[in-house]
C-alpha cells in the first residue's frame, strides 16, 4: 500500500528563503531556481484492492474519502 518512490523537481525558491545553496536565479522574477531529488512515501492501493471508507467531501472536480487506518 505504501510505497517509497524518487521525484526529481524544479523548486522556486523567494529571495528572503535562501540560503547557501548551487541554484540559478530567473530572469525578470527574482526568485531562484533549484533542481531537487528526494525520496518520499506513497499512498498507493495494489491493483484490484478493494478499500472502504465515507465520503468526507465532494466537488465538482473529484471527492475525498476518508478510510480509517488514516485518521
Amino acid at each position: 500500500m505504501f510505497i517509497l518512490t524518487k521525484i526529481a523537481d524544479l523548486v522556486q525558491i523567494a529571495p528572503q528563503d535562501l540560503g547557501k545553496d548551487a541554484s540559478l536565479i530567473g530572469h525578470g522574477d527574482g526568485l531562484v531556481n533549484v533542481n531537487v531529488e528526494f525520496r518520499i512515501v506513497v499512498f498507493r492501493p495494489f491493483k484490484f484492492e478493494i478499500m472502504t471508507g465515507r465520503i468526507s467531501s465532494s466537488i465538482e472536480s473529484g471527492i475525498r474519502v476518508r478510510t480509517s487506518f488514516l485518521r
